[in-house]
This record gives structure tokens, C-alpha cells and sequence, in this order.
């Protein structure tokens, strides 16, 4: 069995979801953040909702379903999560 059994990604679906970058204390840091975020396959399109202090929030379209995006967040060394008690809601940290 193939160690990427578990992130294919279903591109019939696609879900909005709200995502907040906590970390970020930099241009610098933002635009490393928004192009790691931008390289993980199944998002579709990011859109800046609000930036603030060290937070950017952003809404973003995933194809697939929310189990799937998450578990590609959980296995890429840039981002942790913080929480995603909410639905199609993730608060995640930038790790430098």
C-alpha cells in the first residue's frame, strides 16, 4: 500500500473554509506563509479576509473534504494547529 493512500484528494467536492495564521511578525514571514499555504495541493484559492498584529485570516477554497485538508496540515512541518473545534474552521501557527 501506498504511503499517500490517505491524501487523495476528491476534486468533486470543494468547501469553503476559514483559516487563521497566528505567528506571522513580518512581511517576510507572511509572504513564506502564503506560499507554503498556496503549495498544498488541494487548495483551490485563497482570499485575505483580515490581518491583524501577528494573525492573518483567510478564507480558502479545498477541494476534497475538511478530514483530508487537515491531515496535509498535520503532516507539513510550517504549520501546526492550534484548534479546529469549529466547522470548516482551522487556527493554525506559522512554524519558522
Amino acid at each position: 500500500q501506498s504511503i499517500f493512500k490517505n491524501f487523495i484528494v476528491d476534486t468533486s467536492k470543494t468547501l469553503l473554509l476559514d483559516v487563521t495564521i497566528e505567528g506571522i511578525n513580518s512581511y517576510e514571514e507572511y509572504e513564506i506563509s502564503k506560499d507554503k499555504l498556496s503549495k498544498i495541493i488541494a487548495i483551490s484559492n485563497i482570499e485575505i479576509l483580515n490581518l491583524n498584529n501577528d494573525t492573518i485570516s483567510y478564507q480558502i477554497s479545498v477541494m476534497g473534504s475538511f478530514d483530508t485538508f487537515k491531515k496535509t496540515i498535520e503532516n507539513n512541518t510550517f504549520f501546526e494547529i492550534m484548534d479546529d473545534n469549529a466547522k470548516n474552521s482551522l487556527n493554525l501557527r506559522f512554524v519558522k
